[in-house]
């Protein structure tokens, strides 16, 4: 007994010892890795941006996808109010009596049909006047009941044939025709099938991205707090340089990822045999447009949970700064982007589900134009717009004199919308 008494002291320190020693590694491993590689913090990030985008675009894919199963639509309102509109020192809003636009339009994914209103009024006020619409894969049908009670359609084959928009002419129609034909009349397990599909590819292209993050090169810089008006985070400053190497190495292994998943072979045949693409032949593709690249360095800051809460990105001539912040149950995305002598502003603050406030500002070149809104996405039963409303439209592609004569006297009856619309000094001038 004597000994076991005098053993215990000695057993206890030891289990005193272990314990401390398994603390102190407990807490310092982390340290101690982050010392031996102080840019792993950097890689994890960037991957982890990879990651959540990706399963941004699946989640938001799979949302659509379990509205058109169920017959719903997907419905986008808001509004954008213009607060400065200027051209070479001319300001256009002047010019105006109303500054805001207004939508509420439904997006049927089952049918392809989007339809709904766009409205004008003064800084998001009683409605002045409105558009009505209808979309379906061939056909664009509208309406100002305001201005006029005559339904109009456009033919989108009418369009592209009488566009004279410079590079149309590189489009093949043929081939556009095809692709939409591909994907017409699909049911509700072909559009799943589908977004199956889609999400392989997504995680295929992550892979080459993670790849080429991994050989990215970084250089950990100093612990600050990165803040941004209200929001403001604790972060790591990081120099990460993207390498021609790493990018083509990264797609190159995208490429094969892509070839090699069994899971999308029916898909990967469809569209290569379309395209005529190979594995060789994509490889050399994307080694030719990067032949010209440059290497480049970013500076990113990366908050405690390994997330990128801003992007630095700047040379001589170009800068773009993208933000990530949350406060609370808000989230703060915002850029600033200075290019060509053109500078964008932009924020977005969102919370958790699909309500978004945004504000947008241009200057450069002449321009001076600054505007704001708010969005709002939800699923509903059954589109508000119906393509009944556009009995007897119009074609504005074959409009002829007489349906022109009558739709100009129906205008000049609704003539007191102009003034609603305009300013006197611009209508003065149209006299």
């Amino acid at each position: 007994m004597n000994n076991s008494k005098k053993k215990w002291p000695v057993v206890a320190g030891v289990i005193a010892v272990v314990l401390v020693l398994a603390l102190i590694i407990f807490f310092a491993v982390p340290y101690v890795k982050n010392l031996a590689d102080p840019n792993k913090k950097a890689v994890s990030a960037m991957k982890n941006a990879g990651a959540d985008y990706t399963s941004d675009f699946s989640k938001k894919l799979n949302e659509m996808v379990e509205a058109a199963s169920s017959g719903k639509v997907v419905n986008s309102e808001g509004y954008v109010t213009f607060d400065k509109l200027s051209i070479n020192s001319q300001d256009y809003l002047s010019y105006l009596n109303v500054n805001t636009v207004k939508f509420n339009y439904d997006s049927d994914f089952s049918s392809g049909v989007i339809s709904g209103t766009m409205e004008l009024s003064k800084d998001n006020g009683d409605t002045v006047a409105s558009v009505r619409f209808y979309s379906d894969d061939k056909t664009f049908y509208f309406k100002v009941p305001e201005l006029t009670s005559y339904n109009f359609k456009m033919n989108y084959t009418d369009v592209a044939d009488n566009s004279q928009t410079s590079g149309m002419a590189d489009f093949d129609k043929e081939e556009i025709k095809a692709l939409a034909d591909m994907f017409k009349g699909i049911d509700s397990e072909d559009m799943k099938s589908y977004t199956k599909a889609v999400e392989s590819l997504m995680t295929d292209i992550l892979t080459g991205y993670n790849m080429a993050v991994a050989e990215f090169t970084y250089s950990a810089g100093d612990k600050t707090t990165y803040t941004s008006g209200e929001y403001s985070e604790d972060v790591r400053q990081y120099t990460v340089t993207i390498t021609k190497q790493a990018l083509l190495d990264g797609a190159n292994a995208a490429v094969d990822a892509v070839f090699d998943d069994e899971s999308i072979s029916g898909y990967r045949t469809l569209i290569t045999s379309y395209y005529k693409n190979s594995r060789e032949k994509l490889k050399a593709a994307v080694e030719e447009k990067l032949a010209d690249f440059k290497d480049f360095s970013i500076v990113i800051y990366v908050n405690r949970d390994e997330k990128i809460v801003a992007w630095n990105c700047q040379n001589s001539e170009d800068s773009a700064v993208i933000e990530n912040l949350l406060n609370g149950k808000l989230n703060r995305f915002a850029w600033n982007v200075e290019a060509d002598g053109v500078k964008l502003s932009a924020e977005s603050i969102s919370d958790n589900g699909d309500n978004a406030k945004v504000s947008i500002g241009i200057s450069g070149k002449g321009i001076e134009s600054s505007y704001r809104g708010e969005a709002k996405q939800s699923y509903k039963e059954g589109a508000q717009v119906k393509a009944s409303e556009f009995s007897s439209a119009i074609n504005v592609a074959e409009l002829t004199n007489s349906q022109a004569q009558s739709v100009m006297a129906d205008v000049f009856t609704h003539a007191d919308l102009f003034g609603k619309l305009f300013a006197p000094s611009i209508l003065q001038q149209l006299e």
